[in-house]
């Protein structure tokens, strides 16, 4: 299972933060390993006032925190093993830093994700 996501908002002036969620679900019928990879990205803003947090709101865990097309392009972030008819959800959070100055207006940023759960290997059992 591979699923392409690309997302784009506007934010306004600093101190904007915009949250976006999905939620992906193993319909298998064996544990599957999920991964998610950023297959493209672009930052216009300066240094690092454009932050990205992804969260496994599931597992309570932080994904990704940092700058804003930060993850490398085609990298594997492995996401652990879901379960046969399991959920994940997943909470993006990305911020425009409050000190960022009127030289930031009018930027863009944009990136695309791949999500992919590959299904683990059936048991042989001798009987």
């Amino acid at each position: 299972m591979a699923s392409n996501t690309t997302r784009s908002k506007i934010l306004a002036p600093p101190g904007d933060v915009v949250n976006g969620s999905l939620t992906l679900t193993n319909t298998g019928s064996l544990p599957a390993a999920f991964s998610l990879t950023e297959s493209s990205s672009t930052n216009g803003f300066s240094a690092k006032n454009l932050t990205l947090t992804i969260t496994d709101t599931t597992a309570g865990t932080v994904v990704y925190d940092g700058t804003f097309g930060g993850l490398e392009d085609g990298v594997k972030q492995a996401l652990g093993e879901v379960e046969a008819g399991d959920a994940r959800s997943f909470t993006f959070t990305v911020a425009l830093d409050e000190a960022a100055g009127n030289s930031e207006q009018g930027k863009t940023a944009s990136a695309s994700y791949v999500w992919d759960a590959v299904q683990a290997e059936g048991q042989t059992t001798d009987q």
